[in-house]
């Protein structure tokens, strides 16, 4: 869903930082940022800068874990992209 969304929306694509991971545990990308128990993909952790200009956004729910803040869930993370940068509300 979110691969969907970043293909749709090229623009996003440019203006968020993606990273891909490979499918077997751990993912030490995600480890080290929020720690063993968190690492489920898809993961959008935000940066502090998105945090500062973070608005209650409807159904979209952030976690936290080592100081950082995520969301894990897809509809949600793009939920989160069109309301932050702009792109089409997605449906579930």
């Amino acid at each position: 869903m979110v691969e969907g969304m970043l293909a749709f929306y090229p623009k996003l694509r440019a203006q968020v930082d993606v990273h891909y991971i490979g499918f077997d545990k751990p993912r030490a990308a995600i480890v080290a940022l929020l720690g063993e128990g968190v690492q489920g993909c898809p993961m959008l952790v935000l940066g502090e800068e998105s945090l500062a200009a973070l608005e209650p956004i409807p159904d979209v729910r952030t976690a936290e874990s080592l100081g950082h803040a995520y969301i894990s869930k897809d509809i949600e993370i793009c939920r989160y992209l069109a309301h932050r940068y702009g792109a089409g509300i997605p449906h579930p």
